[in-house]
């Protein structure tokens, strides 16, 4: 019924995620010998080649592609936990200010931005699209958006209590 060849994406990445699933399961024995502060920013380039199973010819791989688990093998536990600790407690205290806004553009963006912001760190498990500047700056942006849209008050000043007249 279906035409082999419309398929053959699907292999592909088939095979591709069997290849990042391996990857991800080498680096689990390199995060178990350096567990509380990891082995450094920028170091699972060098190091996990002492932990790599699956050797290609002379191919070796310079990222997990997973942020979050190359973030835990590079950092450890301690520091993991404290970056995500306020990347995601900057996320929630800033929709709840955002949700309670007058402003019902403020609240549209905001909700807009957070989910943004939420896809772009789902997405970074299965690769490491947070690498790429251009993303790591979008990424950083809706962060912005969303903090600014939490803080806005319509109409109001919030530091002399001072209310715009009305047009």
């Amino acid at each position: 019924i279906l035409e082999p060849s419309l398929l053959e994406p699907y292999r592909f990445w088939a095979r591709d995620f069997l290849f990042r699933l391996a990857m991800w399961k080498e680096s689990v024995p390199l995060f178990f010998d350096f567990p509380y502060f990891g082995t450094g920013l920028g170091t699972f380039k060098w190091i996990s080649r002492r932990y790599q199973v699956h050797r290609v010819e002379d191919y070796c791989v310079d990222h997990v592609h997973n942020d979050y688990l190359e973030l835990l093998t590079d950092t450890g536990t301690v520091c993991f936990l404290i970056f995500m600790a306020a990347i995601v407690s900057l996320l929630i205290v800033s929709l709840r200010k955002c949700l309670k806004n007058e402003s019902r553009w403020n609240r549209t963006v905001g909700v807009v931005s957070f989910m943004a912001a939420v896809s772009l760190g789902i997405i970074t498990t299965i690769d490491f699209y947070l690498r790429t500047p251009a993303i790591a700056m979008l990424f950083a942006v809706h962060l912005g958006i969303l903090v600014n849209c939490g803080a806005m008050y319509s109409g109001k000043n919030i530091i002399s209590g001072w209310s715009a007249p009305a047009a």
